[in-house]
């Protein structure tokens, strides 16, 4: 009888085993013997409550371990030599980490046939041997990271096709092979970043056609022969910021065309094929900043015509075969800085016409072909300091003759080469007002504050008809003209600088004359018509 008791006292205990978390501790496996002897050790032990770690040379394959169908903890495969996963293939659930790093000889993770989720995350790292994901077919959610990285034997992401959601990051990084992200073809939600890093062999992002939703980052970087943003034309939402850059090859970013909004910053930087910006047609309004940096192919912003809002800065820069902003023509609030530097090509501001406001300032600064602010000329308000800084083609200031500057800090006009006309409406208000401001190193007419000012009261016009005589065109290059009015008469005509040295004098007896100021250096001159007693004074700019 007590032999009968201490029997069914065992059957009832290992049956038990069966329906209870065993090891809620966790086991480390480090010798073969160990995983041969499991379930001698472990009678029973099917659900593991703890860790599960599996690592050193000495084990090389796992077959002691059939017939485990939970680990509630995490299960940590690592450091190992020629080892088949062949073992686990009883394992339904993970419910922390599962972890497969620096493992030598593994060819593929058959073995998994039956892992349909992971409570944490997945990192698959460092197997320098292994080809492919084969054995994952059934894993169809990870709740934390999932991280494939420095396995350079991938060429595509084949084996996990049952993939549908990733709670955390999704990190693709450093795979020297990785063609393609075929593989990922059922993925439709990634919580956390998508990263996209340094795939040098990949060109395309086919593979990700069913992705709609990133909870976080989308950054797309360092991936030499990626031609296009194809594969994320189903993407509607992304909860923090993009960046796209160091892509040499990505001529345009098609496959973003169903982002609407992107709730922090967007940055493009570095993509020495980027033309346009085609491929956001669709996006309205970025929440942070937009910052365009260093692409020396792009053109024109075309595809950005539907952007109407941006919450922080501005940036563009380094773009040197940028001519004009066409394409930001519906832009009509930007919450911080708008910065325009050292773009090569630039020569007008034409794409910000839509600009009403600029409450963070305005820099436009080392854009040696810009002639022209008019491009700004909607511009009425403007807070922070106006910098207008290098721009050696830049004549004028005409196109900010509409902004009011009492909410302006300051200003920074200098070593504008050509810059000879200052004097708008609002910089004379500013002058005279005592701003906090610095003009120098400009051509004259605008070279300091002073000289400014002494230019604030006399007009920029031509001469209507009414004054007794017509005087155009102004600005004028080469030749300027004047007509004398109906009834003829004659008048003098005097051209001064503004130190108010005579340069020019000239009787003028016939309708119609000529003359000639292509000697004149560029900028600012003050000419006089005086016919008898009456004496018309207007300010001359020589381009």
């Amino acid at each position: 009888m007590k032999y009968l008791f201490i029997l069914s006292t065992a059957l009832l205990l290992a049956f038990s085993g069966y329906a209870q978390p065993c090891l809620p501790n966790g086991i480390h496996f480090v010798l073969q013997r160990d995983v041969d002897n499991f379930h001698a050790n472990y009678p029973g032990c099917t659900m593991i409550g703890g860790n599960v770690e599996i690592s050193g040379v000495q084990i090389n394959n796992l077959e002691g371990l059939k017939g485990i169908a939970s680990i509630g903890g995490v299960l940590r495969v690592d450091w190992t030599s020629g080892l088949s996963l062949t073992g686990f293939d009883s394992l339904a659930a993970i419910g922390g980490d599962l972890i497969i790093e620096n493992n030598s000889g593994l060819n593929d993770l058959t073995g998994f046939g039956r892992l349909k989720s992971v409570g944490g995350g997945f990192s698959l790292q460092n197997n320098g041997d292994l080809f492919s994901m084969a054995g994952l077919g059934p894993l169809a959610t990870i709740g934390g990271d999932f991280q494939v990285v420095y396995n350079n034997r991938f060429t595509s992401l084949s084996g996990i096709d049952s993939l549908t959601s990733v709670g955390g990051m999704l990190n693709i990084a450093d795979i020297y092979g990785l063609s393609s992200l075929s593989g990922l073809d059922k993925l439709t939600t990634v919580g956390g970043t998508l990263r996209i890093f340094d795939l040098a062999t990949l060109t395309s992002l086919a593979g990700l056609g069913s992705l709609h939703s990133v909870g976080g980052e989308l950054l797309v970087w360092a991936n030499q022969k990626l031609k296009s943003l194809a594969g994320l034309e189903n993407l509607t939402s992304l909860g923090s910021m993009m960046e796209i850059g160091q892509n040499n090859s990505l001529a345009s970013l098609h496959g973003l065309e169903g982002l609407t909004t992107v709730n922090r910053y967007i940055r493009i930087t570095g993509n020495y094929a980027l033309a346009n910006t085609g491929g956001l047609d669709h996006l309205a309004s970025v929440k942070d900043s937009l910052m365009v940096v260093s692409n020396p192919r792009l053109k024109d912003f075309r595809g950005l015509g539907q952007l109407a809002t941006i919450g922080g800065k501005l940036v563009i820069t380094g773009c040197d075969s940028l001519d004009s902003l066409t394409g930001l023509d519906h832009l009509a609030s930007v919450t911080g800085v708008v910065s325009i530097a050292d773009n090569g090509s630039l020569s007008s501001m034409t794409g910000l016409g839509n600009l009403a406001e600029l409450p963070g300032g305005l820099t436009v600064t080392g854009n040696n072909r810009l002639t022209t602010l008019e491009g700004l000329s909607k511009l009425t308000y403007m807070g922070g300091t106006l910098v207008i800084t290098h721009n050696d083609s830049l004549t004028s200031l005409m196109g900010l003759d509409n902004l009011t500057t009492d909410s302006l800090t300051g200003f920074d006009i200098e070593h504008n080469k050509s810059l000879a006309v200052c004097n708008t409406q609002r910089i004379c208000h500013f002058l005279k007002a005592q701003g906090n401001g610095t003009i120098s190193g400009n051509s004259t007419g605008c070279n300091t504050r002073m000289e400014v000012v002494a230019t604030c009261n006399v007009p920029v016009a031509e001469l209507p008809a009414e004054a007794g005589a017509s005087l155009y065109p102004n600005p004028a290059a080469d030749r300027l003209t004047v007509e004398l009015p109906p009834g003829g008469g004659s008048l003098r005509l005097s051209i001064e600088g503004l130190t108010g040295v005579r340069i020019v004098e000239q009787n003028i007896t016939e309708n119609n004359t000529v003359i000639d100021i292509s000697h004149l250096p560029a900028g600012v001159y003050l000419c006089r018509l005086q016919s008898g007693r009456t004496l018309q004074t207007v300010k001359l700019v020589k381009w």
